[in-house]
């Protein structure tokens, strides 16, 4: 994924100006950024803060941005928009993930011909209850017995 270039936090001192220019490309056509403009935000970027090892995540990085706003003015303004992007995008891959690992819980190899509509009910009883009590049964037992007859 090209937006892990703006983590340099694991790359060694010696290479810290080599990396990412092709990831920063990536990105700049993905988002609609000016790529000349970016590049060379992130070549200064990485000037400035390759001698601080700890400065070097995008969450760190973001945060002295911001503390160093009245200093340098708007100075990566290109930049502060990809490492918004980077601590997004790490935040909404979680909740999607804990979706996924419910519906490995409804869907299992004995539950495997069920309709996606059957599926969406079940995912959204799963995650807005906690726990059967939750669920008025009765009323459950009432809309089951006004649909038409079924074999089992």
């Amino acid at each position: 994924m090209a937006i892990a270039a703006l983590d340099f936090s694991h790359v060694a001192q010696d290479q810290i100006t080599l990396h990412g220019e092709l990831e920063i490309i990536q990105l700049a056509s993905h988002l609609h950024l000016p790529e000349e403009e970016l590049l060379a935000e992130w070549a200064d970027l990485k000037v400035k803060f390759h001698a601080n090892s700890e400065a070097r995540s995008p969450k760190l990085n973001l945060k002295q941005l911001n503390a160093k706003q009245d200093f340098f003015g708007e100075l990566f303004p290109n930049i502060k928009k990809l490492l918004c992007a980077y601590g997004t995008l790490i935040l909404s891959t979680a909740a999607v993930e804990r979706v996924f690992s419910q519906v490995k819980l409804i869907v299992t190899e004995h539950r495997n011909c069920l309709k996606v509509m059957t599926e969406n009910k079940l995912l959204i009883i799963k995650l807005n209850t906690k726990s059967h009590s939750d669920i008025d049964m009765r009323k459950v037992v009432k809309l089951f017995l006004k649909k038409k007859r079924r074999i089992m």
